[in-house]
């Protein structure tokens, strides 16, 4: 798991800021990142790698669960956030 450069974007038509973004990577993969989102006390994550396709927006206000679900997740290859 790397930590990305905080971007601090301005709210266009209603959207939220994103504030920083972690990138999250399983066995040196890169799957996605956990984006931490302005007005939200949670992380939002965008899916990069069919394997996790099934969590994209998934939200998470501990970042260590969302990256086990997202590790979980990519390993099995197989259900999504019913399953997980």
């Amino acid at each position: 798991m790397k930590q990305a450069g905080a971007s601090l974007h301005s709210k266009v038509q209603g959207h939220s800021a994103m504030l920083s973004s972690t990138i999250i990577e399983v066995d040196g993969i890169f799957v996605g990142a956990a984006i931490l989102v302005d007005g939200f006390n949670a992380r939002r994550f965008y899916a990069a790698h069919d394997k996790v396709r099934s969590l994209h927006n998934e939200t998470s206000p501990d970042l260590a669960v969302l990256l086990r679900t997202v590790t979980r997740q990519f390993r099995t290859g197989q259900g999504g956030p019913a399953a997980a």
